[in-house]
């Protein structure tokens, strides 16, 4: 869970800087792997705003998702990682999106956990 905590944090604490932050990263090559843009993209098509995959807060929000990966591989049923997302601050829909994107995308060994 300190995991998630932390990649809440560091999300939130970007997300504020995304519409500063826009003007001088546009037109920067991604530095993350194909993996990695297809967690983003993911996230978007399942209904996340699309700021998640700014170039500004990418970074933070792969690692969320790691994060969610690593409370999955230490015996966290996707369930519970959703309250523990919803215990930090996100809603209910929010949260199950950000597990079924990481399940499918980031870790699948977890997908069906």
């Amino acid at each position: 869970m300190r995991g998630i905590r932390r990649g809440l944090a560091i999300a939130a604490a970007t997300a504020s800087l995304t519409v500063l932050a826009a003007g001088v990263f546009a037109g920067t090559a991604s530095a993350h792997t194909p993996t990695e843009d297809s967690f983003l993209q993911r996230l978007v098509a399942l209904g996340e705003d699309p700021t998640v995959a700014a170039p500004s807060v990418a970074d933070s929000s792969i690692g969320l998702g790691y994060a969610i990966c690593q409370e999955l591989a230490d015996g966290n049923s996707g369930a519970e990682v959703v309250v523990h997302l919803e215990r930090n601050g996100k809603d209910m829909h929010s949260s199950a999106i950000w597990v079924v994107a990481a399940q499918s995308v980031l870790c699948p060994q977890y997908e069906d956990q």
